[in-house]
């Protein structure tokens, strides 16, 4: 379609705006990542800025930490009964990304604990 004065002026009566193409801006990684963290929920920013903890630097006296592993093996659930009541325990071994390991072992009631044991999967 040719777009000449007399087609613009045309145009300017009827009520449209007739606007340039928009060049498509090209963004590197590091500018999308930014961009979508921006467009996040608060709780999840807050997650993304945690300080991620290697395994080699817990201790007993850290009360606040955020590790990032990989389950190496799951142990089976077993029932325990004693003063305190029943419940569940089993075990995990953790891996992080510098190949340090830990184990950890989960107890609860009943309930909560078989949620747990169904979302960790060995990798």
């Amino acid at each position: 379609m040719d777009v000449d004065g007399e087609t613009k002026s045309e145009a300017a009566t009827a009520g449209i705006v007739l606007k340039p193409k928009q060049e498509v801006v090209a963004k590197s990684t590091a500018q999308i990542v930014n961009d979508q963290r921006t467009n996040m929920p608060p709780s999840t920013r807050m997650a993304m800025t945690r300080r991620v903890h290697p395994l080699v630097s817990l201790n007993p006296y850290q009360g606040n930490w955020t590790i990032k592993v990989r389950v190496t093996s799951k142990g089976n659930m077993r029932t325990y009964k004693n003063a305190r009541g029943e419940g569940c325990v089993f075990n995990v071994e953790l891996t992080d990304e510098d190949g340090t390991q830990i184990q950890a072992t989960m107890f609860m009631l009943f309930r909560p604990i078989h949620s747990v044991y169904a979302v960790l999967d060995v990798v």
